[in-house]
């Protein structure tokens, strides 16, 4: 447990926890409650479509893209709708 920087307390980083943790703050003689951190997935997305709707000056056709990822070249101006 490391000082907080500008501030009076004090402040730990749990890194990398595969599971929930029990913990308490011991100092000399005094004792916190015991606390309970639960470790959850981080949210993901699996997949995802795009629909490019292009605006009339481009006479571009609307398109749909699945499973999109990284980058996309697209014209100015268009509107995309996006499900996941």
């Amino acid at each position: 447990m490391q000082p907080e920087a500008g501030a009076s307390g004090f402040q730990f980083v749990f890194a990398g926890l595969p599971e929930g943790v029990e913990y308490y703050v011991e100092a000399g003689a005094l004792r916190s409650r015991h606390f309970n951190l639960r470790v959850v997935d981080l949210p993901t997305v699996k997949q995802i479509s795009v629909t490019y709707h292009y605006p009339p000056w481009t006479a571009f056709a609307e398109r749909l893209r699945r499973a999109w990822g990284g980058t996309s070249e697209l014209s100015r101006e268009p509107r995309l709708t996006l499900q996941y």
